[in-house]
């Protein structure tokens, strides 16, 4: 692909592969992602009282578009970028974050809530048991997509290809109804594929799309000869899709109806259950979001920060990891227990804080956790 402006310059994307180096506004996009995470996950397992008007919608719906759909675009981004992306290596990858879904499941949930049952005698620990075991994080939807790429990829199926059926499985994933009379664990086994169940959150064919634009967009990164004037069209291409949502929702929302009514009324399910209406509010967003780190990271010529922002985008694994475990944990050493702004906020600082702390410790030990995450 050419684009050539009429001041002849050269064209943005070339034929051979020219940008090969580390992309550095997604070690950013890591950095800001998964703060952004521990703020999410810490509001939602915690009674946190007392916050200013608006504070804990713009904390649970808001920022959600800057974490989990930005840890899968940077995953397509990733696998283009590898050294070794072999359909083999990301097979064994993708059974890998399987194996550390469930791993998480018990860690996070399953083993302190039981053993807070057992020492307090509360049975309410181990209410949902089914639940927490099998729940589906972004860890279980990372393994299925990783394999659905694997399997794509060893088949030379064109990543354009890839993306667009992405696009149509989502698309008909949001006609799939919901089977109220489906055991529970039916339901979750289903629900890792079509959302059927709040306990997957992740389900494969509504967010396949991310990591499939990953693959799309790191194919033309490696081929950008100019990611300033790249990234300064991909802006104004979200804004103004951006500008054309909000524009054509707003005479339904004042009537109580449309993408954004639907969305505000209840925004959890709008965000997990995907709809094409939802895909490109958020690739709008990331558009606008990535363009800005990009321009963020070529202005910040401090060694220091730049060596912490690209430690946060190769130990996100570990660090995503561990403040599941240690959010799981502050869950029940808190359960009942009404938590303040104040504490809230040191809460997120401590858990980001000993989160790098376990991934420093385990890059020291020579990646004993990091090659499985």
């Amino acid at each position: 692909m050419k684009l050539i402006n009429k001041r002849n310059r050269l064209p943005l994307f070339f034929k051979d592969q020219i940008n090969n180096r580390r992309q550095q506004e997604f070690d950013y996009a890591k950095f800001f992602a998964i703060i952004f995470m521990i703020a999410i996950h810490l509001v939602s397992y915690t009674n946190v009282s007392g916050l200013p008007p608006g504070c804990e919608i713009f904390i649970r719906y808001m920022i959600l578009p800057f974490a989990a759909p930005v840890f899968m675009f940077a995953m397509g981004i990733g696998i283009v970028y590898a050294k070794n992306s072999s359909p083999k290596i990301i097979l064994k990858r993708g059974k890998r974050m399987l194996v550390a879904a469930l791993c998480l499941n018990i860690l996070r949930d399953t083993l302190p809530r039981t053993l807070a049952s057992w020492v307090t005698g509360d049975s309410g620990f181990l209410n949902g048991f089914y639940d927490d075991l099998f729940w589906g994080d972004i860890y279980t939807f990372a393994g299925l997509a990783l394999i659905t790429i694997a399997i794509s990829e060893y088949f030379h199926f064109n990543r354009k290809s890839f993306l667009v059926f992405s696009i149509l499985a989502l698309s008909l994933a949001t006609l799939v109804p919901t089977f109220e009379e489906l055991h529970n664990l039916m339901a979750i086994l289903i629900g890792y594929f079509l959302w059927q169940t709040p306990v997957c959150e992740f389900p494969l064919f509504s967010w396949l799309v991310y990591p499939a634009a990953g693959l799309v967009t790191g194919g033309y990164l490696k081929h950008c000869n100019d990611k300033k004037r790249l990234y300064r069209n991909v802006i104004w291409i979200g804004v103004v899709v951006l500008i054309g949502l909000l524009t054509n929702d707003y005479s339904d929302y004042l009537q109580d109806r449309g993408f954004f009514y639907i969305l505000m009324a209840n925004p959890l399910e709008c965000y997990f259950h995907q709809s094409f209406h939802m895909m490109v509010y958020i690739f709008s967003i990331m558009a606008i979001w990535i363009s800005l780190l990009y321009f963020l990271s070529s202005s910040i010529k401090t060694k220091e920060i730049s060596c912490i922002v690209r430690f946060f985008g190769e130990e996100l694994g570990v660090i995503y990891f561990s403040h599941w475990v240690i959010t799981g944990c502050l869950a029940v050493v808190l359960y009942q227990t009404t938590v303040t702004p104040i504490l809230y906020c040191i809460l997120v600082i401590g858990v980001l804080i000993s989160s790098v702390a376990i991934a420093v410790w385990d890059k020291k030990m020579g990646n004993l956790f990091g090659k499985w995450l």
